[in-house]
């Protein structure tokens, strides 16, 4: 069950990256996902943060993990061919 504070947490660290400060979200979304493992939106979040801060291969673990947890989500498969795609991968 997602409390009030984690969907603010949630809201907030997804704003921060919107507004060019991925790093202070990872950090928000790290502690987010220590309450919430299996929510796919938090990976997701989290390898976005990641990514917008420079940390590719750190990104696609997460955003892998959400889309095993969420497998018909568009917009991470989407996401995960481009960096395949980048990074030489199939």
């Amino acid at each position: 069950r997602t409390t009030q504070n984690e969907e603010h947490l949630d809201e907030l660290a997804r704003l921060m990256v919107e507004s060019g400060r991925p790093g202070q979200a990872v950090e928000s979304l790290r502690q987010l996902l220590h309450h919430r493992p299996q929510c796919a939106a938090t990976h997701f979040n989290l390898g976005q943060a990641l990514l917008h801060s420079g940390q590719r291969d750190e990104a696609r673990r997460y955003l892998e993990r959400s889309l095993k947890l969420r497998p018909h989500h568009e917009l991470t498969g989407r996401l995960l061919k481009t960096l395949y795609r980048e990074d030489g991968q199939s």
